[in-house]
């Protein structure tokens, strides 16, 4: 099993106020060069063709979602910016974000263009982030999550 995946005996508090035994951490998966690019890359294949005049700007959701944001940004040649600073004008405007649960983050309302994120906890957000204008790297439903645990790494964890 991977680093970025942990499971606590005790329950941990996520940013959404939601408790978990089970821990994402994103900034480990973005750590780790080979598993970034495989993200990054995947990204970038979604984005559809040609924007016009209009620029590409990545927005990064703070604090999880911004190394994620400045990288696809650098990957991609355009600006970016945090959600919460002023957007510049006249952009297709591309939100990132690295873990949802709740989806309250990355459902946001604004003229985002593309919704991109790393993990999505929560098999409810399907609805709202499908292709062609949003993209989720990986899908982990944590309620059915722990029945793998023992094939993952060969030991059981709960």
């Amino acid at each position: 099993m991977s680093d970025w995946l942990t499971f606590h005996d005790e329950p941990v508090t996520l940013h959404s106020g939601n408790e978990t035994h089970w821990l994402i951490d994103a900034k480990k998966m973005f750590d780790d060069l080979l598993l970034r690019e495989q993200i990054l890359n995947s990204w970038k294949s979604h984005i559809l063709g040609d924007h016009g005049k209009k620029p590409l700007h990545v927005i990064g959701i703070p604090e999880g979602g911004m190394p994620w944001a400045k990288a696809f940004a650098d990957k991609l040649g355009v600006s970016c910016s945090r959600l919460d600073q002023p957007l510049p004008r006249d952009c297709w405007y591309i939100l990132v974000d690295d873990v949802a649960t709740t989806g309250k983050s990355i459902m946001t309302q604004g003229p985002w263009f593309y919704r991109f994120l790393v993990v999505a906890r929560n098999p409810a957000l399907r609805n709202w982030l499908e292709p062609p204008f949003a993209r989720v790297w990986m899908w982990i439903d944590l309620g059915v999550f722990p029945i793998y645990q023992e094939v993952f790494d060969g030991h059981r964890t709960v």
